[in-house]
């Protein structure tokens, strides 16, 4: 019997795959302001797709040390905990978009600071 991670379907992900495509999305336009537009599409696109069952995930070492893979798993672990709890539909995109509307808003904060 095969064992679960030796399976065909594994899906890799490497950083310099992404930026082959987002060089691609950003060569079919002109001005940087469609540029900006069609890599943001893309990547809101790519980020409303399904996790594999299956993944292998580049680690590489920077400034920040591990802090990417980490944000990474903790945003997978969260999806995969949305799939589990019966929100079969969520995704990155959903997490995201519950992010950005949780944020702090910039001037609010400010405010507060100075009182």
């Amino acid at each position: 019997m095969q064992s679960f991670f030796d399976q065909e379907d594994v899906v890799v992900y490497t950083p310099e795959e992404l930026e082959e495509e987002i060089e691609e999305v950003i060569a079919q336009y002109e001005t940087e302001e469609e540029k900006d537009k069609a890599v943001r599409a893309y990547m809101e696109e790519k980020s409303k797709q399904p996790l594999p069952e299956i993944e292998e995930i580049a680690v590489s070492l920077h400034e920040e040390g591990l802090s990417i893979l980490e944000i990474a798993l903790r945003m997978k672990h969260i999806e995969a905990w949305e799939h589990w709890q019966g929100n079969k539909y969520f995704t990155q995109y959903d997490l995201i978009q519950s992010m950005i509307e949780n944020m702090p808003d910039d001037q609010e904060e400010s405010e507060d600071n100075l009182a």
